[in-house]
């Protein structure tokens, strides 16, 4: 598969009735892998974002991703993208490998459960 074709949202990720345990799942995901960099809110306010640097070794500070937008795009498949390929040039490592694509669309209901409305 490759990821720009990344697969359809599930069923379930539409109706917010539906999201209730994938958010819970997806948040015990982001606890453990994103919080360090993103904090345990998403604020990008984690213990390892003061040492961020990227590839130019330019301070970078994690995503909020409370935020309304996001940089790669705010549909659910923009976000699956960024988290399973990583953003070039950055600290934000791909986890196509570290996760199966159900815990990474868990990952995206998180997300969009913390968002702000636009």
């Amino acid at each position: 598969m490759c990821i720009r074709d990344s697969p359809k949202p599930p069923p379930w990720l539409a109706p917010e009735k539906d999201r209730t345990l994938h958010v819970a799942k997806g948040k015990k995901t982001f606890i453990q892998l994103c919080a360090s960099c993103h904090g345990p809110a998403g604020k990008g306010d984690g213990p390892a974002a003061a040492g961020l640097v990227d590839i130019w070794k330019n301070a970078i500070i994690p995503a909020d991703l409370g935020e309304a937008h996001h940089k790669s795009g705010d549909r659910p498949a923009d976000l699956y993208r960024t988290i399973a390929t990583g953003l070039d040039g950055t600290p934000m490592v791909s986890f196509s490998a570290t996760l199966k694509p159900e815990e990474i669309w868990n990952l995206v209901a998180y997300i969009k459960s913390i968002e702000k409305p636009k």
